[in-house]
């Protein structure tokens, strides 16, 4: 894809000043507290100043773990995925984590970037290995390209990447695609109601969990009771944010400790949800057990028909924590699996109609259940048709049921 170097830089230049801002964020919360954290504060005044300053290497996991157990949270590790439920409950977390997402991004999206530009065409080149486990491909490969498919969803970065003049990006993705695989093989009522009529299915999905909890906040214009469509009343949202987050993570084996600290719910709560949820979607429960004993009992799981990719497991030999891997990777493959085979044979109706036809489309990126074209500018609409059209068709063929797929054709690329 080309770059437009000049706004890279840009880019790069305000999140390091952002940066700035969280280290500084992070120092003043430590000097507020000087009794403490009185180790990690400079004892003697700078002679032009009589502010304190501190001796902190936020770069440091060791420095920031000892930090963290003054603060009162005891913890083995600053990773992410360690540390993330305490960001609701604990400050000085979530202003670590803010500190630490922003530098990770500068290290592997700032100024540095620019090296994988090719100096003769203003490009970015990656390589793509064909199959992962789940069926996906994945881009980059160490030290020679880079990982395209890892660049943050943020429009300040993806902006930076645009069509050549003369040329327009054209980029679809499928709507919520894993949902409505899962709803469509389970056959779950609601979620193919949801699907057949245009419903919001995150809204439909908390009414079904919800019950009367859900109804009796409705407004007289709320969009929910008009149409069933996502609304703004303040109670609907509340729980329709965590049904959708609960959408996705049932798919894929996480349980209450997962929808605890996503959500930042108590523990007891997140049971709540998740038993109200499986037993008012008995048929989605049904096939989610169902791919969870097929894998661990044949040590394999395949795709849906007509492809059945298979992808093989290591015996577990009644190992538990092996067992709950195979149950979590059986379901991740099937959906993850099948999505991948659809957006494989779309390509493949979109290749074989470029060949066919002589059109001016340059296939530059895909990204999971999306595909990015480059295509000339007279031609990009009915492009844009013609992509959504094999996008839909490849679905049907393979799912037997419609899917909205969403595009847009820009200058530029975007979230």
């Amino acid at each position: 894809m080309y770059l437009n170097q000049e706004k890279w830089l840009a880019q790069a230049k305000e999140r390091e000043l952002q940066a700035h801002k969280f280290e500084e964020a992070l120092n003043q919360y430590i000097l507020a507290n000087p009794d403490k954290y009185s180790k990690f504060i400079d004892k003697q005044l700078d002679l032009f100043s009589d502010e304190r300053k501190t001796n902190i290497n936020w770069s440091s996991p060791k420095q920031v773990l000892d930090i963290l157990s003054i603060s009162g949270l005891s913890v083995d590790s600053v990773n992410e995925k360690v540390i993330e439920k305490y960001r609701g409950s604990n400050e000085l977390v979530s202003l670590y984590l803010d500190y630490k997402e922003n530098s990770t991004a500068i290290s592997k999206f700032g100024k540095d970037y620019l090296k994988w530009v090719n100096k003769s065409t203003g490009r970015v080149n990656t390589s793509y290995f064909q199959i992962l486990d789940t069926g996906r491909v994945s881009s980059g490969k160490k030290d020679e390209f880079p990982n395209v498919q890892q660049l943050p969803a943020l429009n300040e970065v993806r902006n930076c990447f645009e069509a050549e003049k003369g040329w327009k990006i054209v980029d679809c993705d499928y709507s919520a695609m894993e949902l409505v695989i899962a709803g469509c093989v389970s056959n779950e009522d609601s979620w193919v109601e949801a699907f057949k009529n245009g419903y919001d299915l995150h809204s439909v999905v908390a009414e079904t969990v919800y019950k009367t909890k859900w109804t009796t906040v409705a407004e007289e214009d709320c969009q929910y009771a008009i149409n069933k469509q996502k609304c703004s009343c303040k109670e609907h949202k509340k729980m329709r944010d965590k049904i959708k987050t609960l959408n996705y993570l049932s798919l894929y084996g996480g349980g209450p400790n997962k929808l605890s600290a996503a959500i930042n719910i108590p523990l007891e709560e997140a049971k709540q949800i998740i038993s109200s949820y499986f037993n008012n979607l008995p048929k989605l429960s049904k096939f989610l057990d169902t791919l969870k004993h097929y894998g661990k009992t044949n040590l394999h799981i395949r795709t849906k028909k007509p492809y059945r990719r298979i992808r093989w497991f290591e015996p577990h030999n009644n190992d538990n924590n092996l067992i709950s891997t195979i149950e979590r990777q059986s379901g991740n493959t099937f959906i993850q699996g099948t999505g991948a085979d659809i957006v494989k044979l779309a390509m493949n109706k979109m290749y074989s109609y470029r060949e066919e036809n002589k059109v001016p489309v340059k296939f530059i990126m895909q990204l999971h259940d999306a595909i990015v074209c480059e295509v000339k500018e007279e031609y990009a609409e009915e492009w844009k048709t013609l992509q959504i059209g094999f996008m839909k068709e490849a679905f049907e063929d393979v799912i037997g049921h419609t899917i909205d797929v969403d595009g847009y054709v820009e200058d530029f690329w975007k979230k």
